[in-house]
C-alpha cells in the first residue's frame, strides 16, 4: 500500500544570511495526492494555457520570506530573510495528481469552477521534479539506479472528468486504460463503454498541437500515472520475501513459505474466476449486440414471436438476471395471447428470437399471430359499455348541477317526504368534480360511513361529519354503477342508526388508525392519566364544577402508568370507567353503597381544599379532565355524576351531587357483583406509602386480610394495629362483603411504626398536611 500510493515531500527553508537549512527541513511528509494549480503559473503571457509542466514548477518554485514575514533563524538567533521551497523526495508507483478546479471567490463568497484548458502528457518524466537526493531515496535501496531503465517515467492509467458548469453541480466520469491492450474504457454510472486507444477522438479531449503526446481538456480533474515497467505490489512483496528468506529462522521460513503458497493458489484461483467471468461477459455482449442488429431488420409478421418486455430488458442489461422467460401469465383462458396484457409484450423476428432462445429459453412459445379474438371482443364490448356509462354519467352530473328541480335533487332542495339516503360528502365532491365514473367507483359511496358490521352507521364521529343527504333517484343511479363495477354499496337510509356493537368495540380504534395517530394517542392518554395519578392533589373551589368516579380507577391508572401499559390498554380502562358511570346514572347499578369523601385544607390558600384520596371511596375530577377522558375514549354519551362544593368558613365543604348518590347501610353490598378485589394503602417495607391490589373471597374477614398482607410479598413496615375504610375502623372478625365495600375500594392500615416518618413519606405528608374533615 505504501509503496504503491504514498510518496514523500519536504519543505526546505534556507537563511539568506548564513545559508543554513532550518531544523524542520529534514522532516519528511507523506502524501497520496499532489494538488496542482490549473491556471498558467509562468505569467509570461496573459491567458497562456496551463500545462502539467508549469503546474509542477509552480508547486516547486521558491518563495521569499521577507519583511513582516521574515523567518527566525536558529543559527543567527534573529529574524532573517529566507527562501522556502517544496521538494519531492520520493514518488509512489501510482502517482495521483489532482487539479484545483474549484476556488472560493471573496467577492461573491461562492465556490466557482475554473474552466481553463489544461494540457497534460500521457507519458511524463518526473526526474526533473525530484529532489537532488530523491533518486537514491525514492523507494529505498532496492530500486536505486532504476532511473536509467525508465524508473522515473510515468504513464497515464486513469483520468477522472468533472462535467458541469459550476462547483455546485456536475457529473463525474472515469476513464481507465487496460494494460493488456492499451484500450481506454469509460465508466459513466452503470454505463461502461470502450472509447479506443486514442482519447483525442472523444468529445472531452483534444490533441495539443504544440506538445507531442499531450492532450488538452477543460474537464480533466484527476490524473493517475503509473510507473512504467512497475509490477504490482503483490509481486514485489513476494519477490522481496523470497530474497529475504535466508535470514529467517527455519520455523518462520516454513510458515512464510506456506503463506506464499496459499497466496499463489488464491491468486491463480482469482485469475481463473476473473477470466471465466470476462469470457461470459464477452459472450453475453456479443449475443446482445447481434440480437439488436438482427432486430432492426425486416421480418415476416406471421413468423414473429411475443416476449415479455420486462424479461427482455432484464436479459439484455444483466449477466445473470434472466435465465428463462416465463410466458404462461400472458395466455388467456383459451390458450392464446391475452389482449389485456398486449402492452407488456415485445414482438421479435425469428432470428432475434432464436438468439434469445440460446441463452434464455422462452416457455411457452407465443406467436405474434396468436392474439385471442374472443377475448379481444370482450375487451371491446366492455370498453363500449363503459364509454356509454361515462356518457350517461356526464348527463347525470350536468342535470344534478344545473337543474335544481330535477328528481336527482328533489329531497335536498325542499325537504319533501319520502325515502332518503346518505353518502360520503367527500366521495360526492369527488364525483361532482367530474373525474370520471371509473375513478369515482374505486371506492363505495358509503365506504367511509358504514361500521365494521357493514349495515349501520359507524360510531366514529368523523363518519357523522361526513354524512351527505341525497335523493332516492340519485342513490339508485349510484347503486347501479356500483353493481356493474363490483363495488359493495350498503344502503344508509334515514332510519339507520349507529351500530351499538361497534360503538363499544371500536372505542379505542378512533385513535389507532395510523402510526401518526398511535403516537398521538399514546401521548394524549398518558398525559391525561399522569395528570390524575401523579401530579399534586387537585385544588377544589366552590365556583367550579367537578365529576366523580369510583376511587379504584385512581389506583388502576396509577398501576398502568407504572407498568408502562400501551395506549390501547389505557383507552380500554378509561372506557370501562365511563361505562360504569353511565350504568350508575341510568340506575342499572350503584357504584357506592356508602359514598364518602374526606378533605384537607390547602396551605396558603383561602377557602380552598384538597381531597384526601386514601380516605375516600370516590375520586373528584375537574370538568376539563372529564371532557378529556370522554374524548380519549371516543364516547358520545353525556352521562356523568356532577359534583359541586358548598363552602363555609373553617368547616368541611358540603357536597352536592347530580344525580344524588345513594347512601345505604353497612350490610348493603355493592352492586358491582361479589367482592373479589380491594386496594390496600399503607406504609410498606422499602417502598414507603403506596397502595397494592389484593384478591379476596366472600368469606375473607379483616383479620384474614391482615394475615394476607403480613405473609405476602409486600410486607407492612411494622405490625398492623388497625384497618380503616373511609376513616372508619373495621371490626376484625367481620367478613369484608358485609362492611358495605364496593368492588376495588381502598382500605388503609396503621402500624406500630407509623410514628417514625421516613424520607419516602416526606412528599406525601407535605401534600396532605392539615386537619382532615369529612363531607359525608
Amino acid at each position: 500500500m505504501r509503496s504503491s500510493f504514498v510518496g514523500q515531500t519536504s519543505y526546505k527553508t534556507v537563511c539568506k544570511k548564513c545559508k543554513q537549512l532550518s531544523a524542520s527541513s529534514q522532516t519528511m511528509h507523506d502524501f497520496q495526492v499532489l494538488e496542482l494549480e490549473v491556471k498558467d503559473a509562468g505569467g509570461k503571457k496573459k491567458g497562456a494555457q496551463a500545462t502539467l509542466q508549469t503546474s509542477l514548477e509552480t508547486l516547486l518554485e521558491e518563495e521569499l520570506l521577507e519583511g513582516d514575514n521574515k523567518y527566525f533563524c536558529q543559527h543567527c538567533d534573529s529574524r532573517q530573510d529566507a527562501a522556502r521551497r517544496t521538494e519531492i523526495n520520493s514518488l509512489p508507483q501510482h502517482l495521483i495528481l489532482q487539479l484545483k478546479r474549484f476556488r472560493y471567490d471573496l467577492k461573491t463568497f461562492e465556490r466557482k469552477k475554473i474552466k481553463a484548458n489544461f494540457s497534460f502528457p500521457l507519458v511524463v518524466d518526473m526526474a526533473p521534479y525530484l529532489a537532488p537526493d530523491g533518486q537514491a531515496t525514492r523507494l529505498g535501496k532496492r530500486v536505486a539506479g532504476r532511473r536509467d531503465q525508465g524508473g522515473d517515467l510515468y504513464e497515464a492509467e486513469s483520468i477522472i472528468l468533472h462535467k458541469g458548469k459550476s462547483a455546485a453541480q456536475g457529473h463525474y466520469i472515469a476513464l481507465v486504460r487496460r494494460k493488456e491492450d492499451g484500450l481506454w474504457w469509460q465508466f459513466d454510472d452503470q454505463t461502461v463503454t470502450c472509447v479506443g486507444s486514442d482519447l483525442s477522438t472523444t468529445s472531452s479531449f483534444a490533441k495539443d498541437e504544440q506538445r507531442e503526446g499531450s492532450l488538452t481538456s477543460t474537464q480533466v480533474y484527476i490524473i493517475v500515472y503509473g510507473r512504467r515497467g512497475a509490477r504490482d505490489s503483490g509481486s514485489d512483496a513476494a519477490e522481496s520475501a523470497e530474497l529475504d528468506m535466508g535470514i529467517l529462522p527455519p520455523t518462520t521460513r516454513k510458515r512464510v513459505a506456506e503463506l506464499l503458497q496459499d497466496y499463489r493458489v488464491s491468486k491463480d484461483t482469482y485469475r481463473a474466476k476473473r477470466d471465466a467471468f470476462l469470457e461470459r461477459l464477452h459472450r453475453k455482449r456479443e449475443s446482445v449486440r447481434k440480437f439488436f442488429e438482427v432486430s432492426e431488420g425486416a421480418y415476416d409478421a406471421n413468423l414473429a414471436f411475443c416476449v415479455s418486455g420486462e424479461k427482455l430488458q432484464s436479459w439484455s442489461t444483466t449477466l445473470d438476471g434472466c435465465e428463462s422467460v416465463d410466458m404462461a401469465g400472458f395466455r388467456c383462458l383459451h390458450g392464446m395471447v391475452d389482449p389485456r396484457r398486449i402492452e407488456e409484450l415485445k414482438v421479435l423476428g425469428p432470428e432475434a428470437f432464436e438468439i434469445l432462445m440460446e441463452t434464455a429459453p422462452v416457455k411457452p412459445v407465443l406467436g405474434a399471430n396468436m392474439l385471442c379474438v374472443s377475448c379481444l371482443e370482450d375487451v371491446f364490448r366492455k370498453e363500449l359499455t363503459e364509454l356509454a356509462m361515462e356518457r350517461r354519467n356526464n348527463d347525470v352530473l350536468v342535470e344534478f348541477l344545473e337543474a335544481p328541480q330535477s328528481p336527482l335533487r328533489e329531497l335536498q332542495m325542499n325537504g319533501t317526504s319520502g325515502e332518503n339516503f346518505y353518502v360520503s360528502r367527500r366521495w360526492l365532491q369527488r364525483w361532482m368534480r367530474g373525474s370520471g365514473l371509473r375513478d369515482a367507483m374505486q371506492a363505495s359511496p358509503t365506504a367511509d360511513l358504514v361500521c365494521m358490521c357493514g349495515n349501520r352507521i359507524s360510531p366514529d364521529p368523523r363518519a357523522h361529519r361526513d354524512l351527505e343527504e341525497i335523493s332516492s333517484t340519485l342513490w339508485a343511479y349510484f347503486r347501479g354503477a356500483c353493481t356493474y363495477f363490483g363495488v359493495p354499496a350498503p344502503e344508509i337510509g334515514r332510519n339507520v342508526e349507529v351500530c351499538l356493537k361497534c360503538s363499544t368495540a371500536m372505542l379505542p380504534q378512533r385513535y389507532l388508525t395510523s402510526s401518526r395517530s398511535i403516537a398521538k394517542a399514546e401521548k394524549k392518554v398518558a398525559e391525561a392519566l399522569r395528570d390524575i395519578a401523579t401530579k399534586s392533589p387537585l385544588i377544589l373551589k366552590s365556583r367550579d364544577s367537578y365529576c366523580v368516579v369510583p376511587i379504584k380507577w385512581y389506583y388502576e391508572w396509577k398501576k398502568l402508568l407504572a407498568e408502562k401499559a400501551t395506549a390501547q390498554t389505557m383507552i380500554e380502562s378509561i372506557a370501562k370507567c365511563l361505562e360504569e358511570v353511565k350504568s350508575h346514572c341510568k340506575g342499572d347499578a350503584a357504584l357506592w353503597s356508602t359514598p364518602h369523601v374526606a378533605f384537607v385544607k390547602a396551605q396558603l390558600r383561602r377557602n380552598a381544599w384538597h381531597q384526601s384520596l386514601h380516605e375516600s371511596n370516590l375520586l373528584i375530577l375537574s370538568a376539563p379532565m372529564w371532557k378529556v377522558l370522554r374524548n380519549v375514549a371516543g364516547t358520545r354519551d353525556n352521562s356523568e355524576v356532577e359534583l359541586q362544593l358548598v363552602m363555609s368558613k373553617d368547616l368541611a365543604p358540603q357536597v352536592v351531587t347530580k344525580p344524588q348518590l345513594s347512601q345505604g347501610g353497612e350490610a348493603e353490598a355493592a352492586a358491582g357483583g361479589p367482592l373479589s378485589r380491594v386496594w390496600v394503602f399503607g406504609t410498606f417495607e422499602g417502598e414507603g406509602k403506596t397502595a397494592i391490589e389484593v384478591d379476596v373471597e366472600g368469606t375473607t374477614t379483616v383479620a384474614d386480610l391482615r394475615g394476607i398482607l403480613e405473609a405476602g410479598k409486600h410486607k407492612p413496615r411494622g405490625s398492623i394495629t388497625g384497618m380503616f375504610h373511609c376513616q372508619r375502623l373495621l371490626p376484625e372478625q367481620r367478613p369484608l362483603p358485609s362492611l358495605g365495600l364496593a368492588q376495588g375500594d381502598v382500605l388503609c392500615f396503621e402500624t406500630s411504626k407509623d410514628g417514625e416518618s421516613s424520607s419516602e413519606d416526606a412528599q406525601e405528608e407535605k401534600n396532605f398536611e392539615g386537619t382532615r374533615l369529612t363531607a359525608f
